[in-house]
Order: C-alpha cells, then sequence, then structure tokens
C-alpha cells in the first residue's frame, strides 16, 4: 500500500519601515509534515526438505546453474502454509514490518531583525531567532492472538492466495523455471479479512516508538557591502558572526529507562550542538 505524506507550512513575514535606511522585521510560522506508512506485509509458503536441489557456480559463472530436481516450483500444492511444527519448523508464515507506522515533524520558528543602510555602499542587520522543532516516529507490532500462524480459512487453499511468476526463465537464465508460484498479497488479505479482523498495538507489546526534539535560540550580527555599479566590476559580500547558543536533541525516554546519555557533541561560532540517546 503507498505511503502517505501531508505537508503543512504557514510563514508570514512582517516588515515595519521607520524610514529609507532602517526597518524591522518579524517572521513567525509553522510547518507540519506526517509521513504515514499504513501497510508493508510479507507473506511467504514454504517447502521443506527437497530433494535433488542444486545450486551450480561451477565455470566461474556470475549467474549459477539451478536445478529444482522433481520439485515444481510453479504448483501450489509443492508447498505448505500453516502454523511451524513442535521442532520450530517455519510452514509459511507473514510479517507486517512494523506497520503502520507513522512520523511527524513538527517546526515552529520566530525571528526578529532590524536593517540598517549604514551608507550607499555598507548595510547591517541584527537580529535574533528561537526555534522548536519536534520529531516523532512510532511503528506497529501485531497483537499476541493475531501474530501466530494459523492455518488456511476453511475452504481456502493454496492455489486460491497465489500467483504465477512468469518470464524468470528469459531474464534470468541458467535453467530459471518459467513459472514460479508466490503468495498474492491481495487474496491472502481477503482470505484472512486483513487488515479488519487482526488487532495492533503499539510500546505497550514493544513497538518501538522514540522522538527528538531541538530547541535553538541565536543572535546574529551581518554586515553588508554592495558596491553598485560605481566600480567596473560590481562587487557584493557578506560576513555574519554570531555567540555561541545551546541547542539540545534529545530523545524522550520511558521512566523505567535511564536517563539520556551524551553521546555526541559539537560546537561552532554561532551554535553549539548536543545529542543524547536513551539507554535501557
Amino acid at each position: 500500500m503507498p505511503h502517505q505524506l501531508d505537508l503543512k507550512g504557514l510563514i508570514p513575514a512582517i516588515a515595519v519601515p521607520f524610514n529609507d535606511d532602517f526597518s524591522i522585521n518579524f517572521r513567525a510560522g509553522r510547518s507540519l509534515s506526517k509521513w504515514e506508512g499504513p501497510m508493508r506485509l510479507q507473506t511467504f509458503i514454504d517447502a521443506i526438505d527437497v530433494d535433488n536441489v542444486s545450486i551450480d557456480f561451477r565455470g566461474g559463472r556470475e549467474t549459477p546453474l539451478i536445478s529444482f530436481g522433481s520439485f515444481d516450483v510453479s504448483n501450489p500444492n509443492s508447498f505448505q502454509y500453516g502454523p511451524p511444527l513442535a521442532d520450530a519448523t517455519v510452514l509459511g508464515g507473514f510479517s507486517t514490518q512494523g506497520k503502520p507506522s507513522e512520523n511527524i515533524t513538527d517546526i515552529n520558528t520566530f525571528e526578529l531583525s532590524g536593517d540598517w543602510q549604514l551608507s550607499e555602499k555598507f548595510g547591517m542587520k541584527l537580529g535574533t531567532q528561537y526555534r522548536d522543532n519536534e520529531f516523532n516516529a512510532h511503528v506497529s507490532n501485531l497483537a499476541t492472538a493475531n501474530s501466530a500462524v494459523t492455518n488456511l480459512p476453511a475452504g481456502v487453499t493454496l492455489a486460491d492466495i497465489t500467483r504465477q511468476i512468469t518470464g524468470l526463465d528469459d531474464k534470468f537464465g541458467s535453467g530459471a523455471p518459467s513459472s514460479w508460484v508466490a503468495v498474492d498479497s491481495k487474496k491472502w488479505r481477503d482470505a484472512f479479512n486483513y487488515p479488519d479482523a487482526y488487532d495492533f498495538c503499539n510500546v505497550e507489546c514493544g513497538a518501538n516508538k522514540n522522538g527528538i526534539t531541538e530547541k535553538v535560540k541565536t543572535a546574529y550580527l551581518v554586515l553588508n557591502f554592495n558596491s553598485g555599479e560605481d566600480w567596473a566590476v560590481p562587487i557584493r559580500g557578506h560576513h555574519g558572526s554570531g555567540p555561541p547558543s545551546p541547542r539540545s536533541a534529545t530523545f524522550p525516554c520511558p521512566r523505567r529507562w535511564a536517563r539520556p546519555i551524551r553521546t555526541s557533541a559539537s560546537c561552532s561560532r554561532s551554535t553549539r550542538t548536543t545529542t543524547t540517546r536513551c539507554r535501557r
């Protein structure tokens, strides 16, 4: 099933000129990104202990010669689907791959600055900015009651939930079969009434959930130069600086875990970054 991405943003700006040389600017806004992964379903059937299967790399071939002996890989009845045996031998199954999942990024920005034209060629910009970034992500697990592989529903055979993959002999060569049976995802979902008959859970059953929060406070001063058209070769440039200001990035930790531990830190003239992670 396709993933879904929803983007929303609004960043209005207001400029208040006091005269031809000086103005104050205010900018505030929010951007919200929501990514949803509704489904990623893996299904498979198995054939255990098949005789006379061979993969032959002799002769320095990049593509091996494959033989399945008398086993017919295009026949659904050659395979099995059902609960594992008492010795844990797997006879087919499915995996929801952590779906449904969701990632949300929420960014709030506030900035106040002033522009001052010092002379015809020199200008100055002084400002401060606050930014609050938050990222949250979670995946899902199947509830315990729905996680076990069950037998096919009454009246349903492997032929009812499979399809044929053809053309493998032309594309792969090396004795590959012309047709191969595989589970048809839609037919499997219809047969097992997935996902309507299944319950999902999050952190309460061990599914991963994490997040990062960043708070950035900074001030800056920028000097601008513009020669205009007076010079034979026009030159324009900027030089800026700002004091170090803390910025933190943390993973919210469940209370049962130890407090965050710092894993990395970096510093520049304008910002300092500290990253932490949770440890059990």
